[in-house]
């Protein structure tokens, strides 16, 4: 689903966390602070979660992103 200029964001709340710090650290950032890494991934998965319930099933490589969001989160969940 697409946002027209002038127009409130689909998902403020998700909008707001892609201002936030979470949305653009450094690379050396993600390298050394794998909490970084995590919530750059979460909201990632969020973003395409919220998404999908509002605009309807993703396709393409956000359907693989879907796909992926539950196992990457057992998958870190397991190896803490």
């Amino acid at each position: 689903c697409t946002q027209q200029a002038g127009q409130q964001p689909v998902a403020p709340d998700i909008a707001a966390r892609w201002s936030g710090p979470d949305a653009n650290p450094s690379a050396v950032a993600l390298i050394r602070e794998p909490a970084r890494q995590e919530a750059l991934l979460e909201l990632v998965f969020d973003t395409e979660r919220k998404l999908d319930s509002v605009c309807g099933p993703a396709s393409g490589d956000d359907a693989l992103v879907l796909r992926l969001a539950p196992t990457i989160k057992e998958t870190t969940a397991t190896h803490d």
